[in-house]
C-alpha cells in the first residue's frame, strides 16, 4: 500500500497537487456523503452540478491534501461554507441521520464500482476519473481539454 500511495503522491506532486495521504486518518465517510446529497437539494444547487462538484473538491482537499478528519462535522461544515452554503444549517443537518438511507441505497446500487474505484479525481469541475490511472490517460484527457476548452 505504501508504494501505491508514494506513486500517487509523487504523480500528484508532479502536477502541483500536494497530497498528505499517509498522515490522514481512515474515517467513516458517511457524513461527507450525506452532506453532498444534502447540498444537491439546497436552493443554491444548480442543475449543472457545480455546487456539488465544488463541495466534493473541498472535501477531497480537506481529506487528501490537508489530512483533515472528514468525519468531523466542523470540518465538513467549513467545506460547505467555502461553497456558499450556510455553515450553521450544514451543522444542524449533520447532527441528524437524515439522508443516510438514501446514501446507503445509492452506495449499494453502485455496488463494487464504489469500492474499486478509489481514488476519484475531479477535473475542471466536469470530469470524474475513477481509480489510479496511468499517465497516458491523464495526458489524453488534458490534451482533449486543451483542444475543446
Amino acid at each position: 500500500m505504501d508504494a501505491a500511495v508514494k506513486k500517487l503522491t509523487d504523480e500528484a506532486a508532479g502536477v502541483g497537487i500536494k497530497m498528505d495521504i499517509l498522515h490522514g486518518k481512515v474515517v467513516n465517510t458517511m457524513a461527507s456523503h450525506r452532506l453532498i446529497e444534502w447540498a444537491s437539494q439546497q436552493p443554491e444547487a444548480t442543475p449543472d452540478g457545480k455546487l456539488v462538484m465544488t463541495l466534493t473538491e473541498k472535501i477531497y482537499s480537506a481529506n487528501f491534501e490537508r489530512a483533515e478528519d472528514i468525519g468531523d462535522h466542523e470540518v465538513l461544515a467549513k467545506c460547505a461554507a467555502e461553497c456558499g452554503l450556510d455553515k450553521e444549517k450544514a451543522l444542524q443537518f449533520l447532527a441528524t441521520d437524515e439522508l443516510e438511507r438514501i446514501v446507503d441505497t445509492k452506495a449499494w446500487a453502485n455496488g463494487r464500482r464504489c469500492q474499486e474505484q478509489v481514488p476519484c479525481f475531479i477535473v475542471e469541475k466536469r470530469y470524474l476519473v475513477f481509480g489510479a490511472r496511468e499517465p497516458e490517460l491523464w495526458a489524453e484527457l488534458f490534451e482533449q481539454l486543451t483542444q475543446n476548452g
